[in-house]
């Protein structure tokens, strides 16, 4: 996965990807054991309102994630400013649309993604995604400053 001259962003990005597979694999294996029938039945019986609300939730969040990758790159999506690469100042979609765009979109394909399972399930399944938001949150308070989540290109921010 990393070569002797690989780019620490690229190295970041592909261990990103590991992440999301073993992220995603656990929670479809969570919601099988602790919900009747696991996924399918989860999406069986969802309210078909719910699942609607859901899944706009869940694909607004995915338009905000898809959006930061559109507005900064890879580069910046994967803290290459901290890595020495020069990232443009972004203050279009999606940062026009709320701060830390990234981790506002991955709460809500949290939410969207596990609405139905609490829905369906037990209550305590929400706890999954409480912490993990929380998580989103304590980044953006750590990485917060002042910018209103918008990415400012290396030694160029006005101080």
């Amino acid at each position: 996965m990393l070569g002797a001259k690989s780019d620490p962003v690229d190295a970041l990005a592909k261990l990103a990807v590991v992440l999301r597979v073993v992220q995603t694999t656990m929670v479809a294996l969570f919601a099988h054991k602790h919900t009747e029938g696991g996924v399918v039945g989860v999406l069986r019986s969802t309210h078909p309102l719910l699942g609607l609300a859901a899944l706009a939730v869940f694909a607004f969040g995915q338009a905000l994630n898809a959006g930061i990758y559109h507005a900064i790159g890879k580069n910046g999506v994967y803290y290459g400013v901290k890595l020495g690469k020069t990232i443009p100042w972004a203050t279009g979609f999606p940062f026009n649309v709320c701060g830390h765009p990234q981790y506002v979109g991955c709460v809500l394909t949290l939410w969207g993604a596990f609405a139905p399972a609490i829905a369906n399930g037990p209550a305590w399944l929400a706890l999954l995604p409480g912490l993990w938001s929380l998580f989103y949150v304590f980044s953006g308070i750590v990485e917060s400053d002042g910018s209103k989540g918008a990415v400012p290109a290396m030694n160029t921010r006005k101080k």
